[in-house]
């Protein structure tokens, strides 16, 4: 016969794996190419140059990553940066926070949405909105 102390242990059990499961989707979804699609600042909106798109390229395995500078060209190709910036993903408080490092500086920015089309992280009181080319 199961006891009332082996059902809570099974129930805490499902619980971990469940909220476990349900962020690595989440984060899969970041491994790609992004274009800024507007900057928010307060309630001010700043759009990129139109004609000027700004790309972000990430690739993430496991809970680590980096994130590349990206240029679009005319052949609907991109040129990526030999410059990468390695990051981590942390979970805080139900929050995911990437945690940058270079030799020069480091810092972190949250993930505030995520989903196949939309981006958005937050650092520096500033809202970067993604959105897939």
């Amino acid at each position: 016969m199961i006891n009332s102390k082996t059902n809570r242990l099974w129930a805490i059990v499902l619980l971990l794996i469940l909220s476990c499961s349900k962020q690595q989707p989440k984060l899969n979804a970041l491994s790609g190419y992004w274009e800024i699609d507007f900057v928010k600042h307060k309630e001010e909106q700043f759009i990129p140059k139109v004609g000027q798109p700004l790309y972000d390229f990430y690739h993430l395995e496991e809970l680590r990553g980096v994130r590349k500078k990206v240029v679009p060209k005319f052949d609907g190709s991109f040129q990526t940066s030999e410059d990468q910036t390695p990051f981590v993903v942390d979970k805080l408080n139900e929050e995911l926070i990437l945690q940058f490092k270079t030799p020069w500086d480091s810092w972190s920015e949250q993930i505030m949405y995520l989903d196949s089309t939309k981006l958005v992280l937050f650092h520096n009181n500033n809202e970067y909105h993604y959105k897939r080319p």
